[in-house]
């Protein structure tokens, strides 16, 4: 990948990454795509924990920080 000037990220810090630049878009994207999971529904706190359950633990703390908004 250094041919081509790609550096390979943990999938978690790519996304606190995202987090870090823009919260607001980062959680507004999180809130719709829970929005959209209507079969079954699924909670703001159980998509937090499948987020960590799923080996994105710094990006489920974030969410968990702000589970009102998603």
């Amino acid at each position: 990948m250094e041919r081509h000037k790609i550096e390979i990220i943990h999938p978690d810090d790519f996304l606190v990454f995202q987090y870090d630049l823009n919260n607001v878009e980062f959680l507004s994207a999180i809130k719709e795509m829970r929005e959209k999971m209507k079969n079954p529904p699924l909670t703001a706190e159980k998509l937090a924990n499948s987020f960590a359950v799923a080996g994105l633990p710094q990006t489920a703390a974030r969410m968990q920080d702000a589970i009102d908004l998603i």
